[in-house]
């Protein structure tokens, strides 16, 4: 998008520059200053979603926390639900932005 294009629609500061809240490359309805419904999550979906931003498979997630991967695979799809996501993609995502609100020791 051009800043002209940015500016047409709404998404430009006025300085020429696209903010970040408003720009088109974000998920539709999610501002950039949003934290999604973490709390929603029980603890074992939170170890999964904090597990999926370290980029691990379902594979080895599963024998990480000593479970099976079809309930990997469950955990998943209620994260993706409870938080409105669309895919695991999405999820990855949202665990590496808000990894430090969901590790039990706060920080990295």
């Amino acid at each position: 998008m051009t800043i002209q294009e940015a500016e047409a629609v709404g998404h430009c500061d006025g300085a020429g520059e696209i903010t970040a809240a408003h720009c088109p490359c974000r998920l539709a309805g999610h501002s950039a200053h949003e934290v999604p419904e973490l709390d929603g999550l029980t603890a074992r979906e939170r170890q999964v979603l904090l597990l999926l931003g370290d980029g691990l498979p379902n594979g080895p997630l599963a024998r990480r926390l000593g479970i099976a991967e079809r309930t990997v695979k469950a955990h998943i799809a209620h994260i993706i639900g409870k938080l409105g996501l669309h895919t695991r993609l999405e999820a990855v995502v949202i665990a590496v932005i808000h990894h430090d609100v969901l590790c039990p020791a706060g920080a990295r």
